[in-house]
């Protein structure tokens, strides 16, 4: 019973902080403010009658928070957002709840007076954007299965994989041999190093009286530096203990940027409610989802990951472009594990129907996808594609349909998976021959709509250097799609890194007149 009591004295006492700060004539220093808004979101505040919201609105009242001027709100923003790089930095199991207090904080990140949305949109961008490289993406991906699985074990306790048989070595005295043949079961080195090491009788022979049986000088001291444990005499025990120090080593190595990478995470979630700050995460969804997706492979973030993609997906994703969008999540999940030809049972999906055929199903061929619904989406195309076979024959052909129309409608393709697109083009163009009219269509709309610098160009150039006739004429087609792109057309790309493969394709039968129209059309030559 005295928990809440002490509660409510410890909320007073902020409260008398925040109106005598509040009653100075001069604003207070942005890292006081930022120090009194984190003590009013941590948890021993909080009691079941009032919660932190309601600690906040009366100290940020008394505090005068909301009578900021812009200068002095960007300040303030600038100090909390400070505040939450140090705390990203500390464990997740830190006793204090100064971690938790400045992840709530980070709902503060809203507008204080109507003209100072700009600063709070400036300083919002920052903190995505250190937030995003917080992810540690690139660590995530480089762990390994098994650092992954010793993550995962018991702290003190070795661990050994599974089904793993472990070998005991037998002391030579426990094996029969025979003594007429000894000497083939030793190996030769073995046998020399033991002959070596005997004593010889005849040089002890000759030895004075006085030395027989006595050490030789320092033979005591390199007897205790041998009884040292070293990994020439080191025992069974010695051996288990060095390996679990070493797993524990691996699991610190892990935590220390997983619980950054987890902090970042639920920053993010909680910036995706505030109405002020979704532009700005609607202009780093492409990039932040990028590295969510290599964040879904790995068991370390799989579930944060998916928390933050369910915010993402509430916020940014119409139903009138994508009506399952609530499957998003798990969707992603089996395109960036691979399991695509699983059972929905196998990958733990709800339903009978698999949830990426459901999703390309539902995905609308009649509206534009905005920049965020579509980098959602197009992982899954690209996947589809790069997996064709026939047993996925139906789910790439509404794949390229799908891509096709998109492209078509304007759809916005981050520039780098734009050469990931014309490679899983060229994967189904091969290994889908009933859909090489679809796969076509795709190509061509995306030579169209998407080249935009040489690079690009020359990527889409080199597919027409395949064994098959058809590709070569499908890449012709998608090169004579270029009179029509926008850069082309004002200038700023140059089409001379098609200019080989057009006059190839012009020694073709079957691609020889469209391939010549094209070169005229560039003022290439012919």
């Amino acid at each position: 019973k005295g928990l809440p009591v002490a509660r409510c004295t410890l909320a007073r006492v902020l409260e008398d902080l925040c109106a005598a700060v509040g009653a100075l004539k001069t604003p207070p220093a942005p890292a006081t403010l930022s120090l009194l808004a984190t003590a009013a979101h941590h948890p021993l505040l909080a009691c079941r009658g009032r919660p932190s919201a309601g600690v906040w609105q009366s100290v940020s009242t008394k505090a005068r928070f909301t009578e900021a001027t812009p200068g002095v709100a960007a300040a303030w923003w600038r100090s909390l957002r400070a505040l939450l790089g140090s705390a990203r930095k500390l464990p997740m199991d830190e006793p204090t709840g100064l971690r938790n207090a400045c992840l709530a904080s980070a709902r503060l990140f809203r507008t204080l007076t109507p003209d100072s949305v700009a600063a709070l949109q400036e300083e919002a961008r920052q903190l995505v954007k250190e937030c995003t490289d917080a992810l540690h993406s690139e660590e995530v991906a480089k762990e390994t299965d098994w650092d992954v699985a010793v993550f995962f074990a018991l702290e003190g306790r070795l661990y050994v994989e599974e089904g793993t048989y472990i070998a005991e070595e037998r002391e030579d005295k426990n094996v029969k041999k025979n003594k007429f043949l000894k000497d083939l079961y030793d190996d030769d080195d073995l046998v020399a190093d033991k002959r070596a090491a005997a004593p010889s009788a005849g040089a002890n022979k000759f030895l004075p009286p006085d030395r027989k049986g006595k050490d030789k000088p320092g033979s005591k001291a390199k007897a205790k530096a041998s009884s040292a444990p070293s990994a020439g005499n080191m025992t069974a025990s010695d051996i288990e203990a060095a390996k679990i120090a070493e797993q524990s080593a691996t699991r610190s190595r892990i935590r220390t940027y997983l619980d950054e990478a987890k902090f970042a995470l639920d920053a993010l979630v909680a910036l995706v409610d505030i109405p002020d700050v979704r532009p700005v995460l609607g202009d780093a969804a492409p990039e932040l989802i990028r590295h969510l997706l290599i964040l879904l492979k790995s068991p370390l973030t799989v579930l944060r990951s998916q928390r933050c993609l369910r915010a993402l997906v509430r916020q940014f994703v119409p139903e009138d472009v994508l009506p399952f969008k609530a499957l998003l999540p798990e969707a992603l999940t089996v395109v960036v594990k691979g399991w695509l030809q699983r059972t929905p049972s196998a990958c733990g999906t709800p339903g009978d129907t698999p949830v990426v055929d459901v999703v390309l199903e539902s995905a609308s061929i009649k509206k534009v996808m905005p920049a965020a619904p579509f980098a959602l989406v197009l992982p899954m195309i690209m996947r589809v594609l790069s997996d064709s076979c026939y047993a996925l024959q139906a789910l790439c052909s509404r794949a390229l349909l799908l891509l096709e129309k998109q492209l078509v409608l304007g759809a916005e393709v981050p520039d780098v998976r734009i050469s990931g697109v014309f490679d899983c083009l060229g994967v189904a163009l091969l290994t889908l021959p009933p859909q090489r009219a679809a796969t076509q269509a795709a190509m061509v709309a995306a030579a169209k709509h998407l080249i935009a610098t040489e690079d690009q160009l020359a990527r889409l150039a080199d597919m027409f250097f395949a064994a098959d006739e058809v590709v070569r004429g499908a890449v012709i087609g998608a090169l004579s799609q270029l009179v029509h792109n926008e850069r082309v057309q004002d200038g700023t790309l140059d089409t001379h890194a098609a200019r080989a493969v057009l006059r190839l394709g012009a020694l073709e039968e079957s691609s020889a007149a469209l391939a010549k129209e094209t070169l005229e059309a560039l003022d290439l030559g012919v």
